[in-house]
């Protein structure tokens, strides 16, 4: 078990190393729709998750309509966050990660902070340290 835990925390700190350019922006119906597969999540709790509205959500999914260019780069930077954390982490996980505020990140949620890339690579610096065992 020690052995596998230890090969997670490698993965998991190479892949924050690895993403150090800034995410490209996703706005595409089936990127969105890609992201809340990935989570497991429905398109309402999604919606809620991020910080928008169930029928904008919907627009977008169907392609009627697109996230705006602040909101299509947040969901750009929750890609990101989601490609460092699904090899370490469960699937049934990642909401309540995304959604718990931290100590770390000063009472704030990580899905809160990824409105910015700074937030971003404070979100990354938590994943870091929470793999490499540097807290608890």
């Amino acid at each position: 078990m020690a052995r596998a835990l230890r090969k997670k925390v490698n993965l998991a700190a190479r892949l924050v190393e690895g993403f150090d350019a800034l995410p490209s922006p996703v706005a595409e119906p089936k990127e969105i729709q890609g992201l809340i597969d990935r989570i497991g999540v429905r398109q309402e709790e999604f919606a809620r998750l991020i910080k928008t509205s169930g029928p904008s959500m919907s627009r977008w999914v169907r392609g009627t309509s697109r996230p705006s260019g602040r909101m299509a780069e947040k969901l750009g930077r929750l890609r990101t966050v989601l490609d460092i954390l699904e090899p370490a982490i469960e699937k049934k996980d990642l909401k309540h990660f995304l959604e718990r505020p931290h100590t770390r990140l000063r009472g704030h949620s990580p899905i809160s902070l990824l409105e910015s890339d700074h937030g971003l690579e404070t979100v990354k610096d938590l994943i870091e340290t929470a793999f490499t065992g540097a807290f608890t």
